[in-house]
């Protein structure tokens, strides 16, 4: 209109208004940020009716029908048509997860005909799907289906595979792999390091590690290795913010993911006063670990219940909450140099800082052990003084389960393994390395050993000689468990600890009783008497330290599974003597700086200390209060 009328031609705004009111009901005009208006003719259904009852008739049945279906198609093809949507944003969550809003994006007339074909139990589900399938067959370039891009992302994340999802993009279930990306570049981009919905009440912690990735798989060469870092709060958060549907370019991207590098020069530090150990104070803190171990391993044979999901099912009381994780940029360094560690604590102080919180780091050993160091050679003034540094629990959980392997070295400890494992994996779980299997394994040896106390200390005898049951009823092993129930059944205690172990599953005696249970009192005291008579067997004594050990494991996992800040501690402080003496020399000092550091927390940290003293310094994966005692996994080793 240019060319022709010059500087006489319609605004583009005027123009539109007179489309829209020459066509009125029969034009689409699609309007998008940054793009040249897309204006379609559509067919309205008045004009679909009159064109099917304009046809001549026939009397053949067939032909009828089929211009019924054609008929009914365009009336359906015209309102999916009409579906008013801007591509300039995707999907919020909360629309993906609610089927009620997935069926409301469904024009009423696809909605009615696919709710007449469905008649399954998952009608509306299905409805959904297949409507949006149908939806974003129809109009590929102008819609985004949740459904379709909410399980694009779900199989990137659960596969990585970008042949699955172009397959089903193909077969029109799902977007394409491209869109994917797009929708993570964008939603990195809208997020950035921002932490939404941060307050008083929310803790803030940061945690940084290797990141190994191997970027060319075929030769294994052109591996990644940097920092990775991310942020955890607690209680956790539901993103409620829309992400954008842009063109992020790569510059753009790499801008909010930028860390300064800070050269660490120690010797501008010189003067400084080397780290010193400090005399440790006692952790008076109660545990009844123990006294769990006793109860389910006395009655395992009849209830077949492990410790763990023991645990799951009786404790009881009060959380922070499920956690939420921030992934953070990465430093494209290596973790152990002085400069890459020294950069990631100025990046997670300032971060702390914007967001207001105390800056509360957590690292394994090799990198807790230099941060340690580079903080207190920095000076006064040094934001970095005012940084807690954690050392990570599962780290240190691993190095404990390589204690016990190296402390239990030829004892047959691996051989009784081995009936359960295969020995490359014995071998794995002896060195801490196989950290689940490793904790299992362990916690069976300790049910057996504690079963064989009990037998030992009623003196009952389980041989061939003194039993009543019949061969078939016995393994090569020795006797069956149903068969090992029937024996220590008839000891009165035993009975009675039966008894108390179904009240607190049903929730009549509360866990902690078990502390001053005068019945697992005096079982557990006729255990150590019979302990003493075999003090000056070397062997027992060693299975007697084992069953410590194993003990001391389990009160670990209570501690973190619990959020108990002080169990935690004490447990740690427990560990030391078993490092040490496995030569674990690296974690025995860093354990040690840890826990001086953490008994001045309230002096030099009294809001940190309150947070951690209310369960606060525990990640949690699920929202429950015994994190992470998954029932299923203790189900396999029953």
């Amino acid at each position: 209109m240019e060319e022709y009328c010059g500087d006489d031609a319609y605004t583009p705004i005027h123009m539109k208004s007179k489309i829209l009111k020459h066509f009125g009901e029969d034009i689409i005009l699609t309007e998008t940020n940054g793009k040249p208006n897309v204006i379609t003719l559509r067919k309205t259904a008045k004009g679909i009716l009159q064109e099917f009852h304009q046809r001549q008739s026939t009397h053949d049945p067939e032909v009828e029908k089929m211009n019924i279906i054609k008929t009914a198609a365009n009336l359906i093809k015209s309102d999916i048509k009409s579906k008013l949507q801007e591509k300039d944003e995707y999907p919020k969550g909360s629309d993906i997860e609610s089927i009620d809003s997935n069926l409301d994006y469904l024009p009423d007339s696809l909605e009615i005909f696919l709710k007449h074909l469905f008649c399954s139990s998952k009608q509306l589900l299905k409805t959904s799907s297949i409507g949006q399938a149908i939806m974003q067959a129809t109009r590929p370039r102008s819609l985004i289906a949740p459904l379709q891009i909410g399980l694009a992302i779900q199989l990137h994340h659960q596969f990585g595979s970008r042949f699955l999802i172009d397959t089903l993009y193909n077969l029109g279930f799902s977007s394409s792999y491209s869109e994917v990306q797009r929708y993570e570049t964008n939603a990195a981009f809208s997020q950035g390091t921002d932490i939404p919905e941060m307050s008083g009440e929310k803790h803030l912690q940061y945690i940084a590690d290797n990141v190994d990735h191997n970027i060319r798989t075929l030769d294994g060469l052109g591996t990644f290795h940097g920092m990775g870092i991310i942020a955890s709060v607690t209680p956790g958060f539901q993103r409620k913010a829309i992400v954008p549907r842009d063109k992020i370019s790569m510059d753009e991207l790499k801008d909010i993911a930028k860390i300064n590098i800070k050269i660490y020069r120690p010797d501008n530090n010189s003067g400084k006063e080397p780290l010193k150990f400090q005399k440790l104070l006692s952790v008076e803190e109660t545990s009844f670990s123990e006294s769990i171990g006793l109860q389910c391993g006395a009655v395992w044979p009849k209830k077949k219940t492990g410790w763990s999901s023991f645990c799951q099912m009786a404790y009881k009381g009060s959380y922070p909450g499920k956690s939420s994780i921030v992934y953070l940029p990465m430093i494209d360094m290596n973790p152990s140099d002085l400069t890459c560690i020294f950069s990631t604590l100025h990046f997670i102080t300032e971060e702390a800082k914007r967001h207001n919180a105390e800056p509360v780091k957590t690292f394994d050993q090799p990198l807790y052990w230099k941060a340690v160091n580079i903080i207190v050679n920095e000076p006064d003034q040094s934001n970095l003084k005012s940084t807690v540094v954690r050392l990570g629990g599962f780290h240190t959980v691993m190095s404990f389960l390589g204690a016990i392997g190296h402390l239990m070295n030829e004892s047959g400890l691996s051989e009784l393994l081995e009936t359960v494992y295969a020995s490359t994996a014995v071998s794995h779980m002896l060195t801490g390395k196989a950290i689940a299997r490793a904790t299992r394994g362990h916690f069976l040896v300790h049910t057996a050993l504690t079963l064989l106390l009990i037998l030992n200390t009623f003196d009952i005898q389980i041989g061939a000689d003194s039993m009543s049951s019949t061969e078939s009823e016995q393994t090569e092993d020795g006797p069956t468990v149903d068969i090992l129930f029937q024996i220590i059944e008839v000891i009165p205690e035993i009975e009675r600890m039966t008894e108390t172990f179904d009240g607190i599953m049903n929730g009549d005696i509360p866990v902690d009783s078990l502390k001053n249970n005068s019945m697992v009192t005096d079982v557990n005291k006729r255990i150590n008497a019979y302990k003493e008579t075999l003090k000056h067997c070397r062997t027992a004594g060693l299975w007697f330290q084992y069953i410590e050990m194993v003990e001391l494991l389990r009160q670990f996992l209570t501690a973190e599974r619990t959020g108990n800040w002080n169990l935690h501690l004490k447990s740690l402080q427990q560990m030391l003597p078993y490092l040490a003496a496995s030569g674990r020399n690296l974690y025995t000092k860093s354990v040690h700086v840890y826990l001086q550091q953490m008994q001045d927390l309230p002096k030099s940290h009294p809001h940190i200390d309150r947070l951690f003293q209310s369960g606060h310094h525990v990640i949690r994966r699920f929202d429950a209060f015994v994190d992470a005692f998954v029932k299923e996994e203790f189900k396999i080793s029953l």
